[in-house]
């Protein structure tokens, strides 16, 4: 194994070096609400709070997984990126020029246990015929 250590700065006379900034990745931090769900990043899947390395331009395919329990997708809200379809669980977003975040939001889906039920129609009554003797 080969190990380079490459020491810049201006106290040793050396010239400072920078890595152009198409090369600089910014770093987006991945989000759930409620914090149970997961969201698949480019076929991985990840948990609340994760963050990965992304240059800026780069196109990241993202998956809002519903978490157990009675939830439905709502949207996603982004910060320093932007993505191509808000409101659709399955989105592709687009890397900013610095750091960002990105939260899929999910609503509880409420069940009205005192819904009323409308009870079906009776069938109509079918005509008596007269008796024949």
């Amino acid at each position: 194994m080969i190990v380079a250590l490459v020491v810049l700065g201006s106290s040793l006379g050396l010239a400072s070096a920078s890595v152009p900034s198409a090369f600089a990745a910014n770093d987006i931090s991945f989000y759930s609400n409620p914090r149970s769900a997961t969201i698949t990043v480019d076929g991985a899947v990840k948990t609340y709070g994760w963050t990965g390395a992304y240059a800026p331009g780069e196109r990241v395919r993202v998956i809002a997984n519903t978490p157990a329990g009675l939830w439905e997708f709502d949207r996603w809200i982004v910060d320093g990126v932007s993505v191509d379809s808000p409101l659709s669980q399955d989105a592709y977003l687009t890397i900013g020029q610095g750091q960002g975040s990105v939260t899929a939001v999910f609503q509880h889906i409420s069940i009205d246990h005192e819904e009323q039920v409308t009870p079906p129609e009776p069938p109509p009554e079918s005509p008596t015929e007269p008796q024949v003797d």
